[in-house]
């Protein structure tokens, strides 16, 4: 907030007083230390809050990505690598059925099988259940879907409409879309 920031400022300058003028430089070195602390963590906090400010009105629907992570079960890890992960950069992809969806493979699932492996080794042979796979609801607001994705310490989540996955989120999504709404003032 402004008036943290007022206050940190006001201890940090108090602080610079104290030792410009010899007098009790502990306490001065003290008092700006703490005025630079408190002066950063009420920027960090006026910053998080337009950061959240952002993101009000929007849902998982608005903010997803509906192609591009979906891979087949039967796939191998070699096609998987090969026509997915090094063109694009993806490190996380929904293995579905087509019908189902049978749960997620990672970069991370993928470093786990020896690469002289991985021609023969289907994706759905490293795929994290969807049981095991925390999962957010299309209505769910953007806001509440950074929450849950700083508290699981994760970077993409499934987005289900009823129990069928219809998109991804990424927290790359999540920064354009404040980052841009900051810039644009809207």
């Amino acid at each position: 907030s402004w008036i943290g920031w007022a206050v940190g400022l006001i201890f940090v300058g108090g602080g610079i007083l104290l030792l410009a003028l010899g007098q009790q430089w502990f306490i001065g070195l003290v008092m700006t230390l703490l005025g630079w602390a408190l002066g950063s963590a009420a920027g960090l906090s006026r910053r998080q809050s337009q950061f959240y400010e952002a993101l009000q009105g929007f849902t998982g629907r608005d903010i997803m990505t509906k192609e591009g992570y979906f891979v087949s079960p039967q796939l191998s890890l070699s096609e998987l690598v090969r026509n997915r992960v090094l063109p694009t950069g993806q490190r996380y992809f929904v293995v579905t059925d087509g019908a189902q969806w049978q749960g997620v493979v990672t970069i991370k699932n993928l470093k786990s099988v020896p690469r002289k492996q991985w021609d023969t080794t289907r994706v759905g042979e490293v795929t994290i259940p969807a049981s095991q796979v925390r999962a957010v609801q299309v209505g769910q607001s953007a806001v509440s879907l950074l929450e849950q994705m700083d508290d699981l310490r994760i970077d993409e989540v499934p987005v289900l409409e009823t129990d069928r996955v219809v998109g991804i989120v990424t927290r790359d999504s999540l920064l354009r879309l404040a980052r841009t709404r900051s810039e644009l003032r809207v």
